[in-house]
C-alpha cells in the first residue's frame, strides 16, 4: 500500500514499514534529510512538499511562520518525531484559520505523532480533524485508525477511539470522489481492525467488498501500469478473503506485461505459497530476486524463507535468512531497514533454537 508504520509483529508482517513509499528531501551540504514524508502524495502535495523543502534548505528570513515550518520539517526529517509533533501542533495553534499550509501541517502532525508512538494524541487529533473530503482527510483518518490499532490493548481510551475511527473510516469509504489507493488503504485498516478483534465474519465480508472495489477499479484503469499498481492491494484482499487464487489472473497478466518488473513474481510467490503450490512459489521468488535490487531483495528473501517454513524445511529457511542478513550487511546504512534486519535476525535465531 502506498500509504508499511509499528509496534506489533502482526502489524509489521502485514504492513512492512520500511517498504512504504518515503519522500526524503536531502540537504546536499550535510546529506541529512530536510523533510521526510511517509506514504503516497498527490501532484499538488508533491509541489508543496518541494516548496517546503526548499524553504527548509534556505531559511525563510522575514516570514516567521514559514521559518517555523522549516524548523518543524527539519526535526521530522532528522527523526526527532516527538519534537516535530510539538512544533507542528504549535504551528496549527498560531496560524490563521485560512493559512494555506494548514492541511499539510495537520497531516504532518498526525504522521509525526504516529511515528513517535504517541497513539492517543494521534488518534484524538485525527478524530477531531475538520479537513474537507479528499486525499489529505483520508490520510489523517487512516493514520488515526492505525494509531488506535497500534496502542496497547489495555489502554482505557483505546476502545472508544477505535469505535470513532472505525465509524469515520467506514463513512469515508462511501465517498466515490476518494482516490482508489486511499479507499483501499482504509479497507486494509478496517480488515486489520476486524482481525484484531476476532470478528472473522466481518473480515471476510470486508475483504470481499474490498476486492470487488479493486476489481472494478482495475477494469477502469487507463493502462497496464495503472492496473498493476493495484496488484498488492488485490493480493492482500484475496488473502484476507481466504481466496488467494482470485489474485492469480491479475498477477500473471502483470508479469506478462512487465517482464522486467520484480513485483509481479514477488507477489505471485506469496499467492502460490498460500495455495500450497510450493515449487511455483519458489520459481516465482527466484524470478523476483533476479529482477530486484537493493533492500527490495531482503523482502523477497524473507518471503522465500516463509515458503520453506510452510514446507517444513528448517535448514533451507535458515540458509535463506542468513543470505538475507549477509545481503543486508552489504547495503549502505540508508538502505538497510532496521526493522527488517531485526526481524530476519529474530527468525534465524528462532529457527536455530529448534
Amino acid at each position: 500500500m502506498d500509504t508499511e508504520r509499528p509496534s506489533s509483529a502482526a502489524f509489521l508482517a502485514k504492513f512492512p514499514i520500511d517498504s512504504w513509499p518515503t519522500l526524503l528531501l536531502v540537504d546536499p551540504r550535510t546529506e541529512r534529510p530536510l523533510l521526510r514524508w511517509l506514504g503516497s502524495v498527490t501532484d499538488t502535495q508533491l509541489v508543496q512538499l518541494l516548496d517546503d523543502g526548499e524553504r527548509a534548505f534556505r531559511p525563510a528570513g522575514a516570514d516567521p511562520l514559514q521559518a517555523a515550518v522549516a524548523d518543524a520539517d527539519r526535526l521530522q526529517g532528522s527523526g526527532r518525531s516527538a519534537d516535530a509533533a510539538k512544533a507542528f501542533a504549535e504551528l496549527l495553534r498560531k496560524a490563521p484559520p485560512d493559512w494555506r499550509d494548514r492541511t499539510r501541517i495537520e497531516e504532518s502532525l498526525v504522521l509525526a505523532l504516529e511515528d513517535a508512538g504517541e497513539w492517543q494524541a494521534c488518534a484524538e487529533t485525527a478524530r477531531t480533524s475538520r479537513l474537507p473530503s479528499g486525499h489529505s482527510r483520508s490520510d489523517v483518518l487512516g493514520t488515526g485508525l492505525l494509531c488506535a490499532l497500534e496502542a496497547p490493548k489495555a489502554a482505557p481510551w483505546r476502545g472508544a477511539a477505535l469505535d470513532a475511527a472505525r465509524a469515520t473510516a467506514t463513512a469515508e469509504l462511501a465517498d466515490d470522489a476518494q482516490l482508489a489507493d486511499d479507499r483501499s488503504g482504509l479497507y486494509e485498516l478496517l480488515v486489520m481492525d476486524a482481525q484484531q478483534a476476532g470478528r472473522a465474519g466481518e473480515v471476510k465480508r470486508l475483504a470481499r467488498e474490498w476486492l470487488a472495489f479493486l476489481e472494478r477499479d482495475a477494469r477502469a484503469a487507463p493502462d497496464a501500469s495503472a492496473r498493476a499498481a493495484l496488484d498488492p492491494h488485490r493480493l492482500e484482499a484475496a488473502l484476507d478473503a481466504s481466496q488467494p487464487a482470485l489474485a492469480l489472473p491479475a498477477l500473471l497478466q502483470s508479469e506478462r506485461e512487465s517482464p522486467d518488473d520484480f513485483e509481479p513474481p514477488a507477489l505471485l510467490a506469496i499467492a502460490y505459497r498460500e495455495l500450497g503450490r510450493y515449487p511455483e512459489a519458489l520459481a516465482a521468488s527466484e524470478r523476483a530476486f533476479s529482477r530486484a535490487q537493493g533492500p527490495r531483495r531482503l523482502r523477497i528473501l524473507w518471503d522465500r524463507s516463509e515458503i520453506y517454513a510452510k514446507l517444513g524445511d528448517a535448514a533451507a529457511r535458515a540458509r535463506t535468512l542468513r543470505a538475507a542478513l549477509d545481503l543486508a550487511a552489504t547495503l549502505p546504512p540508508a538502505q538497510r531497514p532496521a526493522r527488517e534486519v531485526n526481524r530476519l535476525r529474530e527468525a534465524l535465531g528462532a529457527t536455530q533454537a529448534r
